[in-house]
């Protein structure tokens, strides 16, 4: 029987984001070297592409010590050229700023987002299209949390700045359109 190369990281996100089909690296080594930005495609969420941040778990963050990976979820033929760059530059933040995304978190960048959709932050949200069984995966040093980031609109944003991330959840629960189109309605 051969044994598997693969890491259990990989194997723990490929069971549900599908195949690696590419990768990229930032010149920006100055806070880890090892950051990657990967995208995956063919996974159990049908004509998605995830891009995810994958070395990020290698930096433990924050005064817990907390490790964590970062993915955005883009309906498939929507990926926009700056979108992994965008990725990668909240995890570099991530580690130079020592804290780590939590729930409900919103992290704005100037101006609009690449894409067609006018998003102006992203939402850190529980992946509700994946089981609660791979929000976590331990290895050998402990907890690896996987945190999806959802691009926000301007007035979705004024809505969570103003009622709270739990009843924008709640707006987002009931959406009747897939939260990963860029060329979504607002929620609002």
């Amino acid at each position: 029987m051969q044994e598997s190369n693969t890491s259990p990281l990989i194997e723990h996100l490929e069971s549900q984001f599908g195949t690696i089909v590419g990768s990229w690296c930032s010149d920006d080594t100055q806070y880890h070297s090892s950051i990657q930005i990967v995208e995956f495609r063919r996974g159990t969420v049908n004509r998605v592409t995830i891009l995810r941040t994958l070395g990020l778990s290698h930096v433990p963050i924050g005064t817990n010590g907390t490790r964590q990976e970062l993915f955005l979820m883009i309906k498939d033929g929507q990926l926009d050229a700056g979108l992994p760059a965008i990725l990668d530059q909240v995890a570099r933040e991530r580690v130079r700023s020592e804290k780590a995304v939590p729930r409900g978190e919103v992290i704005s960048k100037p101006g609009v987002l690449p894409g067609k959709g006018e998003f102006v932050a992203l939402y850190a949200i529980h992946p509700v299209y994946y089981p609660d069984s791979f929000l976590t995966l331990r290895d050998k040093e402990g907890e690896i949390l996987i945190c999806w980031l959802l691009p926000i609109k301007h007035e979705e944003l004024h809505y969570l700045q103003r009622n709270g991330w739990s009843k924008f959840d709640d707006l987002l629960d009931h959406a009747n359109f897939d939260l990963f189109d860029l060329e979504r309605p607002s929620v609002v």
